[in-house]
């Protein structure tokens, strides 16, 4: 008789849970899902200029030398730059590279005489018109053989960057290329044919190349900074 009444207490036991396990899932519920859930990057995409109006990934002859190049002739241009993608651009790098020599007599290298006279950035983002103080001279102290004098030879030894990681005078803020195509930043370069260069250096020419990389952020240690004095 005991073990017929544990059993119906079991079986008590058993419908209680069941009938209580049918309340908990018999109570209101609604289910709603997140659907779409994608990641998009965006795109960092720089452009050059030789006038400042026409822009392309690629620029020809920004700096070359005048007609009939002699002593004492100067030379000079503005390599403009935009970034018309999505991700600013907040450190832009520069390698001269490529130096070739030609022509001549007895050996020499028409890159030696070519004086780099003036490197600066110039500003122009909102209506701005910033140039940072001339680095030709700092430059020409640290590279080559370190007389102050910056030759072409000499500024193809070395790699620059430029970047404005902190607001400059008259409410200009980072980054250096700003996103959303502003035409915002040149590199002005300027030179002449040094006045010491004798008749070797007839019929002679040389070549390099600007290679600019803009990048959101990278280290800048070895670089030469194009924008350490700030702007005039």
């Amino acid at each position: 008789m005991a073990n017929k009444r544990v059993l119906v207490s079991i079986l008590a036991l058993g419908i209680a849970v069941t009938l209580a396990g049918a309340g908990t899932w018999a109570a209101f519920q609604d289910t709603e899902t997140s659907t779409g859930n994608t990641f998009s990057s965006g795109t960092l995409d720089m452009k050059l200029s030789n006038d400042g109006s026409t822009y392309t990934d690629g620029v020809t002859a920004t700096w070359t030398s005048p007609a009939n190049f002699k002593p004492g002739d100067t030379f000079g241009n503005e390599l403009r730059f935009t970034n018309v993608g999505s991700v600013n651009i907040n450190h832009l790098y520069m390698y001269p590279e490529d130096l070739t020599n030609s022509g001549g007599t007895g050996g020499i290298k028409l890159s030696d005489k070519i004086i780099i006279t003036k490197v600066t950035g110039h500003i122009t983002r909102d209506g701005s018109n910033l140039v940072w103080g001339n680095r030709a001279d700092f430059i020409g102290s640290v590279v080559g053989n370190r007389d102050g004098t910056l030759t072409l030879t000499e500024f193809c030894s070395a790699k620059f960057v430029a970047y404005c990681l902190s607001p400059i005078i008259f409410g200009i803020f980072p980054p250096i290329l700003k996103a959303g195509d502003h035409k915002d930043w040149g590199l002005i370069i300027e030179g002449k044919f040094a006045d010491d260069a004798d008749n070797h250096y007839q019929g002679s020419s040389c070549t390099f190349n600007m290679r600019c990389r803009g990048s959101q952020n990278s280290p800048t240690e070895g670089f030469e900074e194009i924008t350490g004095n700030g702007a005039d």
